[in-house]
């Protein structure tokens, strides 16, 4: 299960990479061409519709590596298993709210399958609005499994203390593996060389 999950993470974060590399070559193409005085109306379109593909599409990345939206200062006040349980239960709301919006889109595109774009009439809608169902389900999916992970205590639920000092550490670790071991009491006597001066 973990290969395969690293698998579609690999796949989506290139995936991701190559839509920002295009909205950012359609932009300047907008640019360049306007410059010139050429009037090129599907540009500012295909970059709107392929920023929000690209939304949909990374989003369940970022739910699975555990990118959560909480108000972190009431959130960090609560023992670690009342955010534990707090956290699973958001990601289950979050996927029954994911599956309201799912069937919202399946029926949009029921109704607006034939309807082109404005300035591109042979690119339906319904092909945009097939890569946000795609990532919706993803969505569900890894709010099930991230809901999973954290209340059986799989994921570590930190609070931003813990994450700044495990950040700490880890930079002290690459530290000390790169340039060798930091004499902490040198570092004392400077500070106080420089407190004196």
């Amino acid at each position: 299960m973990k290969k395969v999950r690293e698998l579609y993470e690999r796949i989506i974060t290139h995936f991701g990479a190559i839509m920002m590399l295009a909205i950012a070559l359609i932009i300047c193409l907008q640019i360049v061409v306007r410059r010139i005085g050429i009037t090129v109306s599907w540009t500012e379109e295909i970059a709107r519709y392929a920023f929000v593909v690209l939304c949909f599409m990374v989003w369940p990345v970022v739910i699975l590596r555990g990118g959560d939206i909480v108000v972190s200062v009431v959130f960090d006040l609560f023992p670690k298993k009342f955010r534990r349980i707090a956290l699973g239960v958001m990601h289950i709301l979050m996927s029954f709210c994911l599956g309201l919006v799912l069937y919202s889109i399946l029926r949009n595109i029921a109704v607006s399958g034939k309807v082109g774009l404005v300035s591109l009439r042979w690119l339906k809608l319904s092909y945009i609005y097939y890569f946000v169902v795609i990532g919706l389900i993803s969505a569900i999916i890894a709010n099930f499994t991230r809901a999973f992970e954290v209340i059986t205590g799989r994921v570590e639920v930190l609070t931003d203390a813990e994450k700044s000092m495990a950040e700490i550490e880890t930079t002290v670790e690459q530290v000390e593996n790169e340039h060798g071991s930091i004499d902490v009491s040198r570092q004392e006597d400077n500070k106080e060389g420089v407190e004196k001066a």
